[in-house]
Parts: structure tokens; C-alpha cells; sequence
């Protein structure tokens, strides 16, 4: 048990995004942070690498041949607004309409279409309490791409703090929305 255990619930000071966003402008917070809120913590993001990096911008401009700027537009690595203290920042959302209709507006579970994030090392995460939160506060689909095992699990129906549905596509299968296989896409790359 660490310190901060031993400190009731109800004395701990919750960060909010607005609170986040306020500590950088007065500089409390640096700028260029990585990290989300999770419990009414921050939480610092894993670093990113040439690999997760390039993936991810492989995922935003394979799924924009796929959802139409009426229906759908992108965010890679900004927050959802789940509930207060509840800022989770995914690798890639899909948010239902146009970007022009949410400037100044943070997404939310009703908003959102699917939420992807990319493993290169933080499998348990994304299997954990990311999972967890997705489906407790409502987004219909997420999808976990796991780029050292090279496969692809899709959440879908969520209940509770679980998905009802799992589906793994391995290295060699067809992925949905997007053309080819992992072992297509990433070829000779590995973590």
C-alpha cells in the first residue's frame, strides 16, 4: 500500500481536462505532455515509436478511403471525453460527422464510432482498464492492434465493463475496413 492509498477517496483532488488544460497555460504542465486522465489521474502515456507511429498514420489514411468527411472525420491521440476525470487519450477515433461541427468540443462515447489503439508494448493496458472504461461508458466498437503478435482483436457489444463480442483476426487474415493482412501491411517491420 503506498502512501497516497492511506489518503480517503473523498480528500484526493480529481484532475479534469479543463483543470490539465489550465496547469499548462499557467505552465504547471508542460506543453508537449503525454499523458491522459484516467480515475481523475494523470497517467504518462508510453513513448512512441517509429513503428506505432508510422501505423497509426497507416490507419488514418486507410480509414479515410473507408468513412467519408459527411459521415466521419479522425482524431489520432487526443482525448475522449468519457466523464469527468475521465480523459482517456486512444491512438486513433473515429467520431461520427464533420470536424467542422465539434471545433472546441471534445468527443464523447455518443459521438464516437471506434476507438483503436496500437500495442507495440502496452498489451495489458488496452486489455485492462482501457477495455474496462470503453465499454462501461458506452463506445460501440474498439479494436486493439497488437504489432509484436501481429493481430487485430475487435470489442464490439459492449456490457458493462466488458464487451460481449471478440473477434481476432491473425497475421494472415483479412482485416475489416482496411485492405490486406498484417503480414501484408507491416511486412519485414518488427517491434
Amino acid at each position: 500500500m503506498t502512501v497516497i492509498d492511506r489518503i480517503p477517496e473523498e480528500r484526493r483532488w480529481k484532475w479534469t481536462g479543463e483543470a490539465a488544460e489550465r496547469a499548462v497555460a499557467a505552465g504547471i504542465l508542460p506543453e508537449d505532455g503525454r499523458w491522459e486522465i484516467v480515475d481523475g489521474q494523470l497517467v504518462n502515456k508510453m513513448p512512441q515509436g517509429d513503428l506505432h507511429t508510422s501505423f497509426v498514420n497507416f490507419l488514418l489514411e486507410a480509414l479515410r478511403e473507408v468513412f467519408p468527411p459527411s459521415e466521419a472525420h479522425f482524431q489520432a491521440n487526443a482525448p475522449v471525453l468519457l466523464d469527468v476525470g475521465e480523459e482517456p487519450e486512444p491512438d486513433v477515433t473515429i467520431i461520427r460527422g464533420r470536424a467542422r461541427e465539434r471545433i472546441g468540443r471534445k468527443a464523447g462515447p455518443a459521438d464516437t464510432l471506434l476507438v483503436i489503439e496500437v500495442s507495440v508494448s502496452s498489451g495489458s493496458e488496452n486489455l485492462g482498464w482501457k477495455l474496462r472504461k470503453y465499454a462501461a461508458f458506452g463506445v460501440p466498437e474498439y479494436w486493439i492492434f497488437d504489432l509484436r503478435k501481429r493481430t487485430l482483436d475487435v470489442f464490439t457489444e459492449p456490457l458493462g465493463s466488458r464487451y460481449d463480442r471478440r473477434t481476432t483476426y491473425r497475421s494472415d487474415a483479412s482485416l475489416p475496413l482496411i485492405s490486406g493482412t498484417l503480414d501484408e501491411i507491416l511486412g519485414d517491420a518488427r517491434p
